[in-house]
């Protein structure tokens, strides 16, 4: 049951050229980054505010 609780869902997103970049950037791990990154957004109330 603990190990359902951390699978992650497969998303597709549409990133910028300067985006992919600089993620790409972290090396191999960058989807991983990206993963974090988006969560750690979306627990801050103002940024969710001011991308939408």
């Amino acid at each position: 049951m603990k190990q359902n609780s951390r699978t992650k869902q497969t998303a597709s997103i549409r990133l910028s050229e300067k985006a992919q970049r600089f993620s790409k950037a972290y090396g191999k791990g960058y989807t991983s980054f990206l993963s974090r990154l988006i969560d750690a957004a979306l627990d801050d109330d103002t940024l969710v505010k001011k991308c939408l």
